[in-house]
């Protein structure tokens, strides 16, 4: 697992999550937010030959 920093900073954006910014205080609520990370998570998991997104539909 990554450890993307920047715990205590708050107001991330899709850009920051692509910087690799941690996921601590993310707005799961926003769907911009959501999106960028569940894309994040599914290149991360790829080599694994598995998506994220059916899982958690």
């Amino acid at each position: 697992a990554d450890c993307w920093g920047h715990c205590c900073a708050g107001g991330s954006s899709e850009n920051d999550i692509k910087q690799k910014r941690c996921g601590h205080r993310m707005d799961l609520a926003n769907e911009g937010i959501k999106k960028t990370l569940i894309n994040l998570l599914e290149s991360e998991a790829s080599y694994l030959n598995k998506t994220i997104s059916k899982k958690i539909k």
